[in-house]
């Protein structure tokens, strides 16, 4: 089976999209990121070879990295770029959409209909390495709810918030975790990643 990871950018009170004003996708809370959670957040990637999104996510994502420019010098956002524009990306929605470019590189694929969590799961028990949830934070709940996420990286960030949606609501009984590591960065934030316990 294959794990299924999220990871997400939380304020400390678990506020993780935008001012709902605005554009929910456009992460304002936050420091900026510096090299060492960038480089981790890479590392974290490693294994990964696919990414699952929801639309905004999606519409989010394809704005920033097929355009991405390269410096030439194969620093950590350069790298980050390679790795996002060339991991084969699943888009999660109800009704299908029509265009799904991703600039240069292989367009998104789509799992869509009535039946998405069936979808998912078969994905999960086919070959290949890790899948990554990106954002996201509607589809991620609709997965922790299915029983679907094996492991959360949150990187949380030293800010406290009173608007935006939180991860963890709307959710259906309990779910247990088990810490299985803590990066602390410069700019205060700090990622933590909990694998899901099953009982």
């Amino acid at each position: 089976m294959r794990k299924l990871t999220v990871s997400i950018n939380s304020t400390v009170n678990g506020v993780v999209t935008g001012p709902p004003t605005g554009d929910e996708t456009e992460w304002k809370w936050g420091s900026a990121p510096v090299a060492e959670s960038l480089e981790a957040f890479l590392a974290s990637l490693a294994d990964v070879d696919a990414i699952l999104v929801g639309r905004a996510t999606y519409e989010d994502l394809v704005r920033k990295w097929p355009n991405f420019k390269q410096s030439g010098q194969a620093d950590t956002t350069s790298r980050l770029a390679e790795k996002i524009n060339t991991t084969r990306k699943i888009i999660v929605s109800g009704e299908p959409l029509a265009d799904l470019a991703w600039g240069r590189f292989e367009p998104v694929t789509q799992l869509t209909g009535d039946d998405l969590q069936t979808q998912i799961k078969r994905l999960k028990r086919s070959a290949g390495g890790e899948i990554m949830t990106f954002g996201s934070p509607t589809l991620v709940q609709s997965l922790i709810n299915a029983k679907l996420v094996d492991e959360f990286q949150l990187i949380i960030h030293p800010t406290v918030v009173h608007e935006g949606r939180r991860l963890f609501d709307n959710l259906v009984g309990r779910t247990h975790l088990q810490l299985i590591g803590v990066n602390t960065f410069d700019n205060g934030a700090m990622r933590v990643t909990y694998a899901v316990k099953r009982r």
